[in-house]
Order: structure tokens, then sequence, then C-alpha cells
């Protein structure tokens, strides 16, 4: 008994493939771990990043571009991992402190790209994390949008 695991099948056939894949259920999630560290951290790197005004007039384009990039990736970030983390209290803090102090400075823009990106992010927010963002959303739309 201590080789089967402890699960009621449908069939003696479904029995045998999870157990010769229990390799699989003995899986070391600290890779997973990993991958959500960096996760929280490229995504906490990327919402400073996004604020980040260029020190020279001659780098005003490359500001431009690199906000773009960063709103860009945040929004794929989100979109691809938030069901992986949707809970997780460490990316609702991340997405509290740096990505709304992002949303917020970045929707002001003139540049209408990056005005766009910081509404598809919003959105993107709204749709996985209301629960969790109610305060902030209040403040974003009471602030910015009204």
């Amino acid at each position: 008994l201590s080789d089967k695991l402890m699960f009621a099948f449908c069939s003696s056939l479904c029995e045998n493939y999870v157990l010769k894949s229990k390799n699989l259920l003995d899986y070391n999630f600290s890779d997973l771990t990993q991958h959500k560290e960096d996760f929280f951290i490229t995504l906490k790197n990327l919402a400073k990043l996004s604020v980040k005004e260029s020190k020279t007039p001659n780098s005003e384009m490359t500001g431009i571009k690199l906000r773009e990039f960063c709103l860009e990736t945040i929004d794929i970030l989100l979109n691809q991992g938030s069901k992986y983390f949707i809970g997780d209290q460490k990316l609702i803090l991340i997405l509290k402190e740096h990505l709304i102090n992002s949303l917020i400075t970045n929707i002001l823009s003139s540049e209408e790209k990056i005005f766009k990106l910081s509404v598809n992010l919003f959105l993107t927010l709204l749709s996985y994390f209301r629960e969790h963002l109610k305060k902030e959303i209040y403040m974003f739309v009471s602030r910015v949008l009204i």
C-alpha cells in the first residue's frame, strides 16, 4: 500500500497509468517556486522601469520605447501568469505598490501608444484582479478617469 496512491480510480487501466507516471507526481516544486520568484521580480522591475524618466533630451524617444516595451511585457506576463499566481499575496502587493503607480503615471502620458497600453493593462487588472484590488481600482478611477 505504500507504493500505491490513496485515490479512487475509474478503472484499473487508469490506476496503472497513474502509478506508472508516479514520478511526475513526485515533481520537485522548487523549480516552480523559482519561476514564481522570477515572475514577481520581473513584474516589479518592469513596473518601476515603466515610470522612469529619461535624463537627457536626446533619449526621449528611447524612454518612450522603453515604456512601451515595459507595459507590453507586463500585460503579457499578467495575461499568461495570472492563472498560476492569481491569489498570491506577494503578487497582489506588487500590483498595489508598483503597477498601480505605473498605470497612473503612464495613462496620463501624451503619447497615444503609452495611453492605449496603459488602458489595456488596466483592463487586464480588472479582468484578473478585481476582487483583490478594489480600493486601488476605485482610487485609479477617481484620480484619473473622473
